[in-house]
């Protein structure tokens, strides 16, 4: 039974197999028993000895489209559906934990056509999702959402639309206040400014790759070769300086002057920092 449909694994328990992505569908090399097989579809295998050596790498061919590996080695251009697939001697032998990114690089830019997980991007597959600490707090990045909800109190959110990106789109920045953990709105005017700090934190691209590739009907991996799962997310405070203060006073007291009931879905009016 295949329970890879091009996304997901419909059960997560066969997530802890795979140690290798070829063309973004998982499989698990046993060295033990020295077979490469899809996970979910043990049929679909081929032993060591099937492999062809090359070099420090052995070579199959992966079938797009049957999602199959053969050893004919014929790639006819004609047959685009047919890629080369090239699997480094070191890691069938068993590589070293620290030397996964170098590999990932080099089939990336050699065109491999493989990817090796590690464990961070197998808790991410698996359902667990990213998190980040904000002054200290450990908020859950829900990127279906587009939200970060605080751990200790999930009703508690920051939503990706009341920031603004800035540093061309790398980074979001937004008013938050510490006291209530949650993004200061600026119509509020009786803020304590001590409470308030501008929160910077990375694009949807550094804070879940994962959820971004399948939110572009991406494959799962697809961005994880220039974008790795982080160890750990942190976002940056940056306090309120004289000039930010004298934004935000000036502000206030515009609104002040032209305070009007709020119409329903309108967004934020926020001073550009």
């Amino acid at each position: 039974m295949e329970y890879w449909n091009g996304d997901l694994l419909e059960d997560v328990k066969y997530w802890d197999q795979v140690n290798i992505f070829i063309d973004h569908v998982p499989f698990c090399y046993d060295r033990e028993k020295d077979l490469l097989f899809q996970v979910g579809n043990i049929d679909n295998q081929l032993s060591r000895g099937q492999l062809n050596e090359q070099d420090n790498s052995v070579v199959c061919i992966f079938d797009k489209n049957t999602l199959k590996i053969h050893t004919d080695t014929n790639t006819d251009p004609q047959m685009e559906h047919r890629i080369k697939v090239t699997i480094p001697k070191a890691f069938v032998e068993g590589l070293d934990y620290n030397a996964v990114a170098a590999v990932n690089a080099e089939s990336h830019s050699k065109q491999w056509n493989i990817y090796l997980p590690d464990d961070r991007v197998i808790e991410r597959l698996s359902g667990q999702r990213p998190e980040i600490d904000i002054a200290g707090e450990r908020y859950i990045i829900d990127w279906r959402w587009k939200e970060l909800r605080y751990v200790n109190d999930p009703r508690i959110r920051l939503f990706i639309e009341d920031f603004e990106k800035i540093e061309n789109g790398s980074v979001y920045s937004g008013l938050y206040n510490l006291k209530t953990k949650t993004m200061a709105d600026y119509l509020q005017l009786d803020q304590k400014m001590e409470d308030l700090v501008i929160l910077h934190v990375p694009n949807e691209f550094v804070l879940d790759p994962v959820g971004v590739a399948r939110e572009y009907g991406l494959k799962q991996t697809a961005l994880l070769n220039r974008f790795p799962i982080c160890d750990s997310l942190k976002a940056k405070i940056q306090p309120l300086d004289e000039h930010h203060k004298i934004l935000l006073r000036n502000h206030q007291k515009q609104m002040n002057f032209r305070v009007k009931p709020k119409m329903k879905n309108e967004r934020k009016i926020r001073p550009s920092w």
